[in-house]
């Protein structure tokens, strides 16, 4: 999977974007570079992509629930997480935050965690760096 991948400083940079609705988000994805040449090695930026547009609406919830106590509450989270061998999420937490909500916070990181990656071979597990950009409509 060169194609994917650009090399700096010896990590590997994906670069991903998804834009609901309701929410902005960019997102960065770092790997460490693949130790197998096979493209199956590690997670692709469409699978990781997948995963996360599939489970937007957890999101959506957990922003939906701090709209009802503060209608304008807007902000940006950035998490990160490793995704293991066997597509778990584990590692997670809040890289930074200008949402001060710990209820908003919590929600989170517990549906993050949830979250189901397909399998991978790479030596390492994949890092996953996601900015969230939450704006109310």
């Amino acid at each position: 999977m060169p194609n994917s991948f650009s090399s700096f400083c010896g990590a590997a940079f994906l670069f991903l974007s998804v834009m609901p609705s309701w929410a902005m988000a960019k997102t960065v994805i770092t790997t460490t570079p693949p130790a197998e040449s096979s493209s199956s090695a590690v997670l692709s930026k469409e699978q990781i992509q997948g995963v996360i547009g599939k489970n937007l609406s957890g999101v959506r919830a957990c922003y939906t629930s701090m709209l009802e106590n503060n209608p304008q509450a807007q902000g940006k989270m950035t998490l990160e997480w490793f995704v293991v061998k066997n597509g778990a999420v584990e590692k997670l937490k809040v890289v930074s935050s200008t949402i001060d909500d710990g209820d908003f916070r919590k929600c989170m990181i517990e549906t993050v965690k949830a979250w189901k990656f397909p399998k991978h071979k790479a030596k390492e597990p994949v890092k996953v760096v996601y900015p969230f950009v939450f704006a109310p409509l």
